[in-house]
């Protein structure tokens, strides 16, 4: 599902399963399965706790009329990225992904391990995207929470936390720690929560998770 919010917050979509149910380009989604969206976090958190396979009923406001649509929801397609690709992202966000990250991108471009979603790159275009586009949330968290530059969103938890790679530090093999990132909370000049030493621990972390609460 790729998302925008305009700036009465409403959020504008567009993504492959949704255009097959019917979402145009034009619609804005006003509630999914009942509950009003009215800021991004609403938005992922309740896509983020929805297991795929199943249905979204989304409320769409299309030519000054209420809407209702159902999207069926599907894994995030776990294709190889190029390398100008990953390039271009690296570019957009001033600064190199650490190895880890980039041999994920390389690999998968992004992945759902049951109902976890890591976020990765999806395309070139970084403006009209959404989860898990990670430049996309990225860039929006610089805009809207204060993220600091050096933080690459990679995850959400579903609730409140943004889990980022700490660009700023780089140990011997050039890995970055991951840290956690509270949009409200979580300040420029905070100390974040230290939860991994690089991506690559992360990763199997969360998959580790995922098997043991299945």
């Amino acid at each position: 599902m790729h998302t925008d919010f305009s700036r009465d917050g409403l959020a504008e979509c567009t993504s492959s399963p949704a255009s097959r149910a019917g979402l145009k380009l034009s619609d804005l989604i006003v509630a999914i399965d009942g509950q009003p969206i009215d800021d991004p976090n609403a938005f992922d958190y309740r896509f983020a706790t929805k297991p795929l396979g199943g249905e979204a009923r989304v409320a769409v406001m299309r030519g000054g009329r209420e809407v209702k649509i159902g999207i069926p929801l599907e894994m995030a397609p776990e294709t190889p990225r190029e390398e100008t690709v990953i390039k271009l992202a690296e570019d957009a966000l001033g600064f190199s992904f650490p190895p880890t990250y980039r041999m994920f991108l390389e690999r998968l471009g992004a992945g759902s391990f049951g109902g976890e979603e890591i976020y990765g790159v999806i395309d070139e275009n970084f403006v009209d995207s959404g989860v898990p586009d990670a430049v996309w949330t990225t860039l929006r968290g610089r805009r809207e929470w204060g993220l600091p530059d050096q933080l690459l969103v990679v995850y959400f938890d579903g609730g409140t936390d943004y889990f980022a790679l700490d660009t700023s530090k780089r140990n011997d093999d050039d890995e970055s720690p991951v840290v956690v990132w509270h949009p409200g909370l979580s300040s420029p000049d905070s100390v974040p929560e230290t939860v991994a030493s690089d991506f690559g621990r992360f990763l199997l972390d969360t998959v580790n998770d995922e098997l043991v609460s299945a």
